[in-house]
Parts: C-alpha cells; sequence; structure tokens
C-alpha cells in the first residue's frame, strides 16, 4: 500500500519578530553620551592649554590661598599641563613673609599612561628651591611625646595605607639648588639664620597595587662638592620590610670640621633588610686616621624607645 509524502505547512500565525528600533535608540543615546564626553574632555583640555584658560586657572589659586591666609605668586607660566609645563617663578607668602619659592621649573609627563592608571613624570626639575622655616614659639608647651613604639606604629599604618588610586612613577627629580634656611629667634633677628644648601636628583616609584614595593632614589651633595649621600630605599607592604642602602661620603675634612669639630674625612655606607621594629644591615666606613668600622648593626624597639 503506497503512502503519499507529509507536506509540512508554515504556521499562519508566526511569533512576531523583536523590535529593532528600541535598540537602535538606545546605542544612538550611549553613542551620543560618549561623543559628548569626549569633547568635553578635549575642549577642557583645550581650554587649559590656552593663555586664557591657564589664566584662569592661576586666578583660582592665587584666590584658594588667599581664603585660607596665604598669599600665593606664579609668573613666567610657558607650554601646557598636559603635556610640558615650564614656570619661571613660584612663591608662597605666609604674614607678609615668602616662606616657600621656586626658580624655573618644568614639569614634563606622558597623559597617554593613564589609560594604564599611571602618572608617568619624565622630569620634574628646578634652578632653586628655597624653603624658609619660621622660629617656633618658645612659650608654647610641647606636648609630651608618645612611646616610640606607638609612634612606629603610626608610621607602618601610615604606610600601609597610603594607597594612590594611580601609580605615580618619577623619573627625574632635579634641583640644582635647594635651600633650608631655619630660624632660632623671631624672624627679624638676622643672626639667628642657619643656612644649608645642597643639589638634590632622584627618581621614585610607587605602585598602585597596596602589595607591591614602593621604592625611592635619593642623591644629595653639597653645593661646591663637599660631600655627597646616596639613599636607596624600597618598601614591601607585604612584608613589612624595608631595603635600606647609603652611602655618605664628605671627602673635605675642612667641612667636617665645621660640622662636628673632627677633622677628618668621612665614609660610610649602611645597608640591610627587615622591618622598622627588627632592622639588621651592616655599616662600613669611619672617620679617615682616626677609626674605622665594619660591623653588622640591629635596629629594634626595646620597652619604648629604639635600640641599636
Amino acid at each position: 500500500m503506497a503512502h503519499s509524502p507529509t507536506t509540512q505547512h508554515a504556521d499562519p500565525n508566526p511569533p512576531p519578530s523583536r523590535p529593532k528600533r528600541r535598540g537602535r535608540f538606545i546605542a544612538y543615546g550611549v553613542l551620543a553620551l560618549v561623543l559628548l564626553l569626549l569633547v568635553s574632555v578635549v575642549g577642557a583640555v583645550v581650554w587649559a592649554s590656552s593663555q586664557a584658560g591657564q589664566a584662569r586657572l592661576i586666578a583660582w589659586a592665587t584666590q584658594a590661598a588667599e581664603e585660607v591666609g596665604y598669599g600665593f605668586d606664579i609668573r613666567g607660566v610657558e607650554g601646557s599641563i598636559f603635556r610640558d609645563l615650564s614656570i619661571e617663578n613660584i612663591a608662597l607668602e605666609v604674614n607678609s613673609e615668602v616662606i616657600f619659592q621656586a626658580e624655573n621649573i618644568r614639569f614634563a609627563w606622558q597623559p597617554s599612561a593613564l589609560w594604564s592608571w599611571v602618572v608617568q613624570v619624565e622630569a620634574l626639575t628646578a634652578d632653586a628651591i628655597t624653603l624658609r622655616l619660621p622660629a617656633g614659639d618658645e612659650a608654647a608647651e610641647e606636648p609630651p611625646a608618645k612611646p616610640f613604639s606607638e609612634q612606629l606604629a603610626s608610621v607602618q599604618d601610615a604606610l600601609d595605607g597610603l594607597a594612590l588610586p594611580v601609580s605615580l612613577v618619577l623619573a627625574d627629580l632635579t634641583i640644582d639648588r635647594l635651600t633650608l634656611e631655619t630660624r632660632a629667634g623671631p624672624s627679624d633677628a638676622a643672626g639667628d639664620v642657619t643656612v644649608y644648601t645642597v643639589v638634590v636628583s632622584g627618581s621614585a616609584d610607587w605602585p598602585r597595587d597596596g602589595a607591591a614595593a614602593r621604592s625611592l632614589d635619593l642623591i644629595i651633595a653639597g653645593e661646591n662638592g663637599e660631600g655627597d649621600a646616596i639613599i636607596a630605599l624600597a618598601y614591601a607592604p607585604a612584608t613589612g620590610d624595608f631595603d635600606l642602602a647609603t652611602r655618605v661620603d664628605v671627602p673635605d675634612p675642612q667641612v667636617m670640621a665645621n660640622l662636628t669639630g673632627l677633622p677628618y674625612a668621612l665614609r660610610l655606607t649602611i645597608d640591610g633588610n627587615g622591618p622598622l621594629a627588627n632592622w639588621q644591615g651592616r655599616v662600613t666606613g669611619g672617620l679617615d686616621q682616626l677609626a674605622q668600622i665594619s660591623a653588622p648593626i640591629t635596629l629594634g624597639v626595646v620597652g619604648d624607645a629604639l635600640a641599636v
């Protein structure tokens, strides 16, 4: 017996197709918002890079300083804060006295690194920076010092808690002349002013990752070649360890005589690793023709004091 083939018929009532118009409207709206954001950012960059924008930003900074009792002056701004910026002079005043002044500052960085959450500073340099510290109030009583163990714990907590939203990389820090002025008496007593002048260079790396190691390298040298100090410091929050490598070299005996009363050249190196409460290292060097040392060194907390 023959069977006829089965014939398939289309459904006379197919389900309605999903509307596409609403999806297009949402996509167009998101695209418009993104374009508006990009235009706003580009416009802000262009405005801040213009002379009018920079003048307005300086006016805002000056007004903000005045509102908290400071005098602020900035002159000779050239370039763009989004590329390479140079400033002829910056001064900060308190009670009509300049406490901070910087000359011929240059700031160069890579804004594109922000896409990787990194503030990449290529150069931060200055011809001269002067810091003037006012005399303290002798009549004021200082509060009693906290036990050393508590101070140490506060430092550790501050380092562990200082997590930046972005990584900070400073490739070149150079200050051709850093001057520190301290006063032992009233500000108008010129004879009580002590002046220290050095040359500073260095670099720094502070990752955004709270567990990654942070490092700082500094070279501090006398302005006229009186000596130098090289400091390399790294801190690992994950373990609480400090890596320290430092060298101090004062080859001129007269400089040491002025500082300590001992007319001997100084050469000293200190290297070590460990947490602040139990740091272990080695010290080598000493005063030429007087005393030399090469021995292990341990820093620890005994009671409420730092013991060596």
